[in-house]
């Protein structure tokens, strides 16, 4: 079979379209070999379809507790340094993710603990991260910025009345006011995160 090939010294010629490693091996991957199936599996299998589907899970599933966000926070802050369209969708998300567990810690003592390490992490993750992403190579959304900046913005306030002011002004009264804020507002940021998400994911 091969004979041919060798007579006329076409060898390496056979062998290089029979393993075209050199063009890659996804050079046309729409054809229907084992390539395109790798290629199917590698699309699906991105760090941003990971995170997509932890938000799917979690803005959508039913009886969802406050500790799942992390499906969503964790592969998503391994892409948050990609550039800093990805980061201005990811601040939100990042700050939902500690806000929401606020209720977890309600005891007299956890306060100080839960809001020394939210403020150090938030200053931290803003000074830091900002440092370190790239400038896009895209234009960034203008209003997906504000949004984030707003929203981290409100959170100090918050945080403030849902631990603190709320039970000086109303003592025992009225307790599902601060659970019902944190919810909201987490669920605000969350949401708003996936929306900045897909804009970026889609148009990147």
């Amino acid at each position: 079979m091969f004979g041919p090939f060798v007579y006329w010294k076409q060898t390496n010629q056979m062998l290089a379209r029979l393993f075209p490693f050199a063009r890659g091996l996804c050079h046309a991957y729409w054809a229907p070999n084992i390539w395109s199936m790798y290629s199917f599996t590698d699309r699906i299998l991105l760090l941003g379809t990971v995170a997509l589907c932890g938000y799917s899970s979690f803005i959508f599933g039913w009886h969802v507790h406050e500790k799942a966000i992390l499906l969503v926070v964790v592969p998503f802050s391994l892409l948050a340094l990609k550039d800093r369209r990805y980061l201005g969708a990811f601040r939100p998300l990042a700050v939902a993710g500690h806000v929401s567990l606020f209720p977890l810690l309600y005891t007299a003592a956890e306060f100080p603990i839960k809001t020394v390490y939210t403020v150090f992490w938030l200053i931290l993750f803003l000074l830091v991260f900002d440092r370190l992403a790239p400038v896009p190579t895209r234009p960034r959304v203008f209003l997906l910025d504000r949004f984030a900046l707003l929203y981290i913005t409100v959170s100090i306030p918050l945080i403030l009345y849902c631990s603190l002011v709320h039970t000086l002004i109303f003592g025992e009264r009225f307790e599902f006011l601060p659970l019902m804020f944190t919810s909201s507002y987490s669920a605000i940021g969350v949401v708003g995160s996936w929306i900045g998400f897909l804009v970026v994911h889609f148009t990147s």
